[in-house]
């Protein structure tokens, strides 16, 4: 059952959101549990988009409760305001995120910058099928390795909540 998500943010790098439930549910079932959430990731181009722009790729390692150790994988135009990461935990369930990533100031002196991301979508697999996420934005900072801004690294962060249902495993 897919359920209307009310988001404020996610990049994965990334990547937080807002789809608040109701009360806890029977042990097993959906129920809101403390969500915990960094990653690191690298962006660069591998191609082009279908508008010409440049197309970057996402790639890093994170962690999260619930998850435990995970990857990071995605892609975003250059032109565009959108982008889309998966995160993967060990045994293969997902997390998949439609995000826009927001700059919060200019980048300093070394080429960094501060960030927040907004997730727009929310999907999942196995045990993530029916996820949602509480209040919250990832934020943290980004590098670029230029000033054309096409690649760099990124770290972002997240303390919220997660409503999922452990005990559904399917894929």
């Amino acid at each position: 059952m897919k359920r209307s998500l009310r988001l404020l943010g996610v990049f994965s790098l990334v990547i937080g959101m807002i789809g608040a439930t109701g009360g806890m549910a029977a042990a097993g079932a959906e129920q809101e549990r403390p969500f915990r959430f960094s990653q690191q990731s690298e962006f660069y181009v591998i191609g082009e988009c279908e508008s010409g722009a440049p197309l970057q790729e996402i790639s890093g390692t994170g962690h999260a409760t619930h998850l435990g150790r995970m990857t990071v994988f995605g892609h975003a135009c250059a032109d565009a305001e959108t982008g889309n990461v998966t995160w993967t935990a060990a045994n293969g369930d997902e997390i998949r995120i439609v995000f826009a990533t927001v700059l919060l100031g200019p980048p300093g002196p070394d080429g960094s910058a501060p960030v927040t991301t907004h997730a727009l979508a929310v999907t999942g697999t196995g045990r993530f099928a029916d996820v949602e996420f509480g209040e919250g934005s990832p934020t943290g900072t980004i590098w670029f390795d230029d000033m054309s801004g096409l690649s760099g690294h990124i770290e972002t962060e997240l303390i919220s909540t997660i409503t999922y249902d452990a005990s559904d495993r399917r894929n």
